[in-house]
This record gives C-alpha cells, sequence and structure tokens, in this order.
C-alpha cells in the first residue's frame, strides 16, 4: 500500500492493482479489478478539477457509499 499526492490536495492510494484518487480527505474516484468509477456527489468546483485531471471525468458514477465502504 502507498499513498502518492498528485497535487495540492490531491492523493492517490495504491494498493496491488487498485488506485484510489482522494481530493482533501475524501475517495471520489476508483481505477482498479472492478472498473473505473468516480463519485456521483458534486462536491466542489476543486473536487470536480481533480477528477478531471485524474482523467476519471468520464468515468461512470458510484454513490459516494460505494467509494467509503471500499476504504
Amino acid at each position: 500500500m502507498k499513498l502518492n499526492q498528485v497535487g495540492v490536495n490531491q492523493n492517490v492510494l495504491n494498493i496491488g492493482d487498485t488506485e484510489v484518487l482522494f481530493s482533501y480527505s475524501t475517495p471520489v474516484a476508483y481505477r482498479g479489478p472492478l472498473g473505473c468509477f468516480r463519485t456521483e456527489v458534486n462536491y466542489s468546483v476543486t473536487t470536480s478539477k481533480h477528477i478531471h485531471a485524474w482523467g476519471a471525468h468520464g468515468f461512470p458514477t458510484r454513490p459516494q457509499s460505494w467509494f467509503d465502504s471500499i476504504i
């Protein structure tokens, strides 16, 4: 398991072949064996920019509870 800072208030948690993008302290996007997803919640303009910069803006959405449960 490794936590990488990829920008200001942006971190990616790597666990094997799974990556989870955090904006501030909230998990907002996922890439891994289950597919690629982003949260359906629109938190802020800044979080939306983080998701877009990570390339997740076109990912299908999942409820925030899904992201919270995988962490």
